[in-house]
């Protein structure tokens, strides 16, 4: 049998088609492992660089905080041997009770602390709120310096 007005015989049925299989998407087999894999380095690295800044800083911090609570106690002799070595040179413990004991120092709350690093030489503030009774506070940067592996005030 041929089309009419054609000698070719009717066109064959269209094949049946087997389902084709679909390939796994390159996504989850190279994609997800190498996303996860980046997230992992990166939760690493934030960790190391939180444990390093806190480590440089949390002594500066533990420096101004036992200065500050000798001046809250009224332990002069303590708050002056504390002090730099230029500021226990110029400044006496009975310099740091005339400023700090009239009115009485009550509290301190450590406001921030700044660590720097430039050219190998590493300096630090610390903003400090001394209160007094009244409420009055007073606001001060407190320079440190490390002198002999220990951070003290330098104001």
């Amino acid at each position: 049998m041929t089309w009419p007005g054609s000698p070719q015989p009717y066109p064959p049925a269209p094949p049946t088609w087997a389902p084709v299989r679909r390939r796994r998407s390159r996504w989850l087999t190279v994609g997800l492992p190498v996303g996860l894999a980046v997230l992992l380095l990166l939760g690493v690295g934030a960790f190391v660089l939180v444990r390093a800044v806190s480590g440089a800083v949390a002594p500066v911090g533990d420096a101004a905080s036992g200065y500050a609570q000798a001046l809250v106690d009224g332990r002069w002799a303590d708050a002056h041997g504390s002090l730099c070595a230029a500021d226990r040179a110029a400044t006496t413990p009975d310099d740091l009770a005339r400023r700090y004991g009239s009115p009485q120092v009550t509290g301190y709350q450590v406001v921030g602390v700044q660590v720097e690093s430039y050219n190998g030489e590493t300096s630090a503030t610390v903003q400090l709120v001394l209160s007094a009774p009244g409420g009055l506070d007073d606001q001060t940067v407190l320079p440190m310096v490390q002198e002999d592996g220990a951070w003290r005030p330098c104001p």
